[in-house]
């Protein structure tokens, strides 16, 4: 006996999932990665072929003759083995099927590359796992037609569930979403799309080679990376950003041209991952992504279409929201401050080391005078904490005047971190927009005469009440686990951390106010080569040449670090030095007067790099 006619859908979606979602996820995530030989050219270089490497995501190589490495070859998808292949550099290659595109069935299957915050085998699992119970609940469909109809009146009671949960947040929230009508609703259509503009032009990204992108997203597509290496591809991006932000603020076909922009915009921020982070884009995409719930073609301000005035809360959504997003991460950028530092982030006046730190790029000299005096700093310190913690009580406001003071004091952070440490983030700052008192704008009584009036209170829609709950869910989890996942989930640890002590401090700040002005191997001139050291390692050998450091005091993880950079150092250039001299210059922060002072020689003494590499690689047996 089959199932009801009504239940039959629900078998086979079941069986349709329970095949497609394994190997949905797998797909996304990527294939594992394999061990693979690879023959290089007599003509490939050492240069060249570490740049191939990274393009090509070979790691972990281990030279097995002249011209033949071992790697782990980490992207095993069919597109960069094509590359691979076809690489003129590449003689040859052995666990590669050639003709296929893939891996050889003989060759050692290594870790999948992770791309998200989970790690692959827990998705794998829960994937693996949804797939069996979907299976599980086929099968006993199947096998019990009577209870079919009785498992799918409990499905359609699940969705209705989580309907009636969006609904009662929508009751409960929608008394504080300001009431206005679809005129109020263009006019802020037309404030924020300049503000778009003014962010799209903004933006300004910066092509980056395939092997110097950095793999920072939450998600790892090709095409992203793609687009990062083209600066022809990036200007096209930026265009259409700006293009879609003119549309959008005109209103025309305002909710495509808002997608548009909001798509233009994400791709934006995930090349910008490629090379550097994205807090000062991250909220606001989660803000925009939000705002895609808003009816914006309601009204159109510039076209004088005729539309309805009364007055609706799914309007007042497109201003209620932006104060829950920048509510709950201040919220969570106060917590984490607390959690990390503690009550000592006050006491011991944190916002003077980072007005120290920033002073460069601050509008105004006045972060250094609050630096030199405690007072003032504890001061800072606390009203910082404050206006994080408190600013998310501005969802309640009712009335335009009461949000718009709820702007100002939000706002006056953001002002703050302008002048005091040059702190610039347009997509940040176009938010506030939302709090101006745009329900004042709503068409009076006479001018809706003969329009139907809504209800009361008018609900917001299933989606914006979604939405909510998944922002609201998603940072309890970021703000109690300390997940970073870019650009969508932050605990937004950014200047949580402070100093025990203003010596701890100016000790942090070497590296930052420390100039080298020449340095020499065997007295050849190695400027540009130690530029291009990492900068643990730079740094290491600086400390070496002032003395701050002992090689032999080195132990554990620290020792392992340095006798591979003398590997990498010896590979790189032929040859170890016998001494490199460091001629170095440095300023510092006089806590007296809040002034920097300049720049100073530091006496150094000559790094003997061959003979502390040599006690280092001598003594690795014991490691």
């Amino acid at each position: 006996m089959l199932p009801s006619r009504r239940a039959r859908p629900a078998v086979l979606a079941c069986l349709i999932l329970s095949a497609a979602i394994p190997v949905a996820v797998r797909a996304v995530i990527a294939p594992p990665g394999a061990i693979i030989h690879v023959r290089w050219t007599a003509s490939t270089d050492e240069p060249a072929r570490r740049a191939l490497e990274q393009r090509l995501h070979l790691e972990d190589g281990d030279q097995q003759g002249q011209y033949t490495w071992r790697y782990d070859l980490r992207d095993a998808s069919s597109r960069n083995i094509r590359a691979l292949l076809d690489e003129r550099a590449v003689a040859d290659t052995h666990y590669v099927d050639r003709v296929g595109h893939g891996i050889d069935a003989a060759a050692t299957r290594t870790e999948r590359p992770e791309r998200f915050a989970l790690s692959n085998d827990s998705i794998l699992g829960l994937s693996d796992t949804a797939a069996l119970l979907l299976l599980a609940v086929a099968v006993f469909l199947l096998a019990f037609p009577s209870a079919a109809s009785r498992v799918w009146a409990l499905g359609q009671s699940t969705g209705g569930m989580l309907h009636s949960l969006a609904r009662s947040l929508s009751r409960w929230t929608t008394p504080f979403f300001p009431e206005i009508d679809a005129r109020a609703l263009g006019a802020f259509r037309l404030a924020l799309g300049c503000g778009f503009i003014w962010v799209a032009l903004s933006r300004q990204l910066v092509a980056v080679p395939l092997e110097q992108q950095s793999h920072r997203a939450l998600v790892d597509f090709d095409v992203v990376h793609r687009i990062t290496a083209s600066q022809t591809a990036c200007n096209a991006v930026e265009l259409t950003m700006l293009a879609a932000a003119v549309l959008f603020a005109v209103g025309v076909f305002a909710r495509v041209a808002y997608s548009v922009f909001v798509a233009a915009f994400a791709l934006s921020t995930l090349v910008t991952l490629e090379y550097h982070s994205a807090h000062d884009l991250g909220l606001p995409l989660v803000t925009y992504l939000g705002w895609l719930t808003v009816p914006w073609g309601a009204g159109r301000v510039i076209t004088g279409r005729a539309v309805p005035h009364a007055p609706q809360r799914s309007y007042g959504f497109a201003l209620w929201w932006p104060g829950l997003t920048l509510g709950l991460a201040l919220l969570a950028a106060a917590y984490w401050k607390l959690h990390e530092s503690g009550l000592h982030w006050i006491t011991g006046g944190a916002v003077k080391y980072h007005f120290v730190t920033d002073a460069a790029n601050a509008s105004v000299d006045w972060g250094l005078w609050i630096a030199v005096h405690h007072w003032a700093a504890v001061f800072f310190s606390f009203g910082a904490i404050v206006v994080e913690a408190v600013f998310i009580v501005n969802i309640f406001a009712r009335g335009p005047w009461a949000r718009l003071a709820a702007g100002a004091f939000g706002a006056s952070l953001y002002i703050a971190l302008y002048l005091l440490q040059g702190i610039y983030w347009p997509a940040w700052h176009v938010l506030f927009v939302a709090f101006l008192p745009w329900s004042l704008l709503n068409a009076s009584s006479a001018e809706r005469a003969g329009i139907a009036e809504v209800s009361a209170r008018p609900q917001i829609r299933v989606a914006q009440g979604l939405v909510v709950l998944t922002l609201v869910g998603a940072q309890a989890y970021a703000s109690a686990t300390g997940t970073e996942a870019e650009p969508l989930m932050s605990h937004f640890p950014m200047y949580a951390k402070t100093f025990d002590s203003i010596e701890q401090f100016d000790a942090s700040m070497q590296p930052a106010i420390t100039r080298v002005v020449r340095v020499q191997a065997d007295g050849q001139d190695i400027g540009s080569a130690v530029l291009t050291l990492v900068d643990e390692d730079r740094l290491w050998l600086m400390d070496l040449a002032v003395g701050a450091q002992e090689a032999s005091s080195l132990t554990g993880r620290a020792r392992r670090n340095r006798v591979l950079f003398c590997e990498r150092y010896q590979r790189e250039t032929g040859t170890l030095p016998t001494e490199i001299t460091f001629t170095i210059q440095r300023k510092r922060f006089d806590w007296s007067s809040g002034q920097f002072r300049e720049y100073q020689p530091v006496p150094t003494t000559p790094v003997h790099l061959a003979s502390i590499c040599q006690h280092l690689v001598a003594t690795r047996s014991r490691l």
